[in-house]
C-alpha cells in the first residue's frame, strides 16, 4: 500500500490461569494481539484472525473468544504534501506494526504519520533506545520540513 509492506502478525501478549505451581489450571485465558494491514476493511481484518483460530477451539469444553479491545489502523497518508515532503528529506517510508494515534487522526479526517528517532522493531523492549545522533538527525528533519512550508 503506497509502497509500504504490511505483515500480519498474531502474538500471544498475556496468559494467566491456575490456583498453584504444581495443580493444573481448570481454566487458561490467553490474550492475543493482532495487527492487520491498513486495507479498509479492519472489521473484516478481526473476523480473519476469529477465522483463523475457530479450528483450535473447543467449544464443548467452554473455549470461547471474546473481543475486548479493537483499534482502527490507518493507510501511510503519502500523497499529503507535509508527509510527503517528510518522506522526500528522510529517504522513505516503511509501514509500521502497531497501532498509534495516527488512526485516532484518520478517522477524523487529519493526515499524519508515525517519525521519530529510534527502532520502532525495539519501543517497548528492553532493547529500546535512542542516541542522540538520531534525536538531533530527527529535529533537524523536521525543523527543514517545517521551514519549507514558510
Amino acid at each position: 500500500m503506497e509502497g509500504c509492506v504490511y505483515r500480519p502478525a498474531l502474538s500471544a501478549v498475556s496468559i494467566s490461569g491456575g490456583v498453584a505451581g504444581n495443580v493444573v489450571p481448570d481454566e487458561v485465558e490467553l490474550q492475543l494481539n493482532s495487527r492487520f494491514a491498513p486495507t479498509g476493511d479492519d472489521r473484516g481484518s478481526l473476523a480473519e484472525v476469529a477465522e483463523s483460530i475457530a479450528g483450535l477451539l473447543d467449544e464443548a469444553q467452554g473455549d470461547s473468544v471474546t473481543l475486548t479491545d479493537w483499534a482502527p489502523s490507518a493507510p501511510p497518508n503519502l500523497s499529503n504534501p507535509v508527509i510527503a515532503r517528510l518522506m522526500e528529506h528522510t529517504g522513505g517510508v516503511r509501514a509500521k506494526l502497531g497501532w498509534t494515534d495516527v488512526a485516532f487522526f484518520w478517522e477524523r479526517g487529519i493526515a499524519a504519520c508515525n517519525f521519530g528517532p529510534g527502532d520502532p522493531e525495539l519501543a517497548h523492549t528492553e532493547s529500546e533506545v535512542v542516541a542522540y545522533q538520531e534525536l538531533a538527525a530527527a529535529w533537524s528533519s523536521l525543523r527543514e520540513v517545517l521551514d519549507t512550508l514558510g
